[in-house]
């Protein structure tokens, strides 16, 4: 797990396999739609376009071996979420990033 500004990233071991701008891709669109009501990021190499439904949005990710869902968690404190990692976070949010082979 590691501080990234506005969240705490926890990747699997296989997101970190990703090629760098792949990795930052994610990164920054976490960042920029981590305000809106969506909690849940699915890129995917098969998506076409950006598709909305519910909390959920998905987002092309050409040349990716692999689809990623990311999961915004939301502690609703930055002491609540400092108590589950245990360490003092910066933040209330935690960002899950789970890779997975599309379908």
């Amino acid at each position: 797990m590691d501080v990234q500004p506005g969240f705490l990233r926890e990747p699997d071991d296989e997101y970190e396999l990703l090629p760098e701008e792949i990795r930052s891709y994610i990164q920054a669109t976490c960042m920029k739609h981590m305000g809106d009501e969506q909690k849940h990021f699915i890129f995917d190499p098969n998506a076409k376009e950006i598709a909305r439904e519910d909390e959920t949005v998905t987002f092309p990710l050409k040349d990716s071996p692999k689809r990623v869902n990311a999961y915004l968690d939301d502690y609703g404190s930055i002491e609540a979420l400092s108590q589950e990692v245990g360490f003092t976070a910066n933040t209330q949010f935690k960002l899950r990033l789970v890779t997975d082979h599309p379908n």
